[in-house]
């Protein structure tokens, strides 16, 4: 619950928090968090009850560092790049170890398979980004962090205390372990992991909360101002409309970036606003992106979008770029069924990629010395 804080995302966690259709709403977090939530509970009028729970198994710092060839079984190394984790991988299993991974261009399905290969001993390590912070409960005594920092969308910079804490929560499961233990690859990485796993966390009370606006407020806003633009009318919003000073409406860059793809006067407003509200995976260069380009405009003449023929190709990257084509389908066949009447191929497609992604990333590199064997007993015939 503390990602309500977070810059880009907040206003995402904030609506789902608010918009929860039910007597009762069940929420975890840090302490750190408490504080605005009983600000937004105020404002809403709800009641918070606070239940503090202890750790069950004790994780501490390491005292030296490790390395690759060292890690043993039950451990999770933490890198920050889908590219990083797949080199791991890689490095790993040429010495002679099975590896699973986790990062975000995964779909749940697959995240799902390769925790299970950890969870039961198919795979001696887990290779993963800080996606694995989050969600997946793993049976992991050591966690190891390559580096401690990570590059955010704009820069490199260190982990924050909360991120290492999360991360490094993953050391110990209860029941699996009776402690766990936090690592890294260098001495001076290990030594920034200790100083901000035991530093205190920064406080968080929010003065603000992030929320967007509905396609009700745009349209009202595009129709009283005579502005087309679905990415103009927006920003007016935010400038011009007080929520009071609870709250603020908030564009974030990645959306405006992708509106700004799609912000075509002769497409009705509805629609860009439902593309906008579509998440575009892999990036808006990606085959995801291009597709959704040319569907929106296929949709503003009337037509119905049949699911893209699929090119299965046999490397890992292309099986995901795919997915991420059949995936931004299905979304809008939620959404705009009548314009997207293939649902049912889409979820035949998916399970098709998504198999075809954990057999790739299942395959295990031989260890270097029995492939060294191999060539040697080449030259000798």
């Amino acid at each position: 619950v503390q990602m309500m804080a977070d810059p880009q995302r907040g206003w995402a966690w904030v609506d789902a928090l608010v918009s929860a259709h039910t007597p009762k709403l069940m929420m975890t977090g840090p302490a750190l968090i408490e504080p605005s939530l009983r600000t937004l509970c105020e404002l809403c009028e709800d009641q918070l009850q606070v239940q503090r729970t202890k750790r069950l198994s004790p994780v501490e710092v390491s005292k030296r560092s490790t390395t690759l060839e060292r890690l043993e079984p039950c451990s999770l190394l933490v890198a920050f790049s889908r590219k990083l984790v797949l080199e791991l991988k890689g490095m790993l299993e040429s010495v002679g170890k099975s590896v699973s991974v986790v990062y975000g261009a995964l779909s749940p399905e697959v995240r799902r398979e390769q925790a299970r290969r950890f969870r039961e001993g198919e795979a001696d390590i887990m290779v993963a980004t800080d996606a694995v912070g989050m969600g997946l409960n793993l049976p992991a005594h050591t966690l190891c962090f390559y580096t401690d920092e990570k590059f955010d969308g704009i820069q490199n910079r260190q982990l924050k205390v909360q991120e290492v804490k999360q991360i490094g929560g993953r050391a110990g499961r209860f029941g699996h372990h009776d402690s766990g233990e936090i690592t890294a690859l260098d001495p001076q990485t290990l030594k920034s992991i200790r100083r901000l796993f035991n530093s205190p966390d920064a406080p968080v009370d929010l003065s603000q909360f992030q929320v967007r606006p509905s396609i009700d407020h745009l349209s009202a806003i595009s129709e009283l101002m005579g502005e087309p633009s679905l990415l103009r009318a927006w920003l007016t919003f935010n400038r011009n409309i007080n929520y009071g000073e609870a709250f603020i409406s908030v564009l974030p860059d990645e959306l405006a970036e992708w509106i700004e793809l799609i912000d075509d006067p002769k497409i009705p407003l509805w629609l860009r606003w439902t593309f906008a509200c579509t998440p575009i995976r892999g990036g808006f260069d990606s085959p995801a992106s291009q597709h959704a380009q040319r569907w929106i405009k296929r949709v503003a003449e009337g037509h119905a979008i049949p699911m893209p023929k699929l090119l299965l190709g046999s490397d890992l990257a292309s099986l995901e770029s795919t997915l991420h084509v059949v995936e931004t389908y299905l979304h809008l066949s939620r959404s705009l069924p009548e314009h997207f009447p293939e649902h049912d191929d889409g979820e035949d497609a998916r399970k098709l990629l998504n198999d075809a992604i954990t057999r790739e990333l299942s395959r295990q590199r031989k260890p270097r010395a029995a492939r060294r064997g191999g060539r040697k007993a080449g030259r000798r015939r």
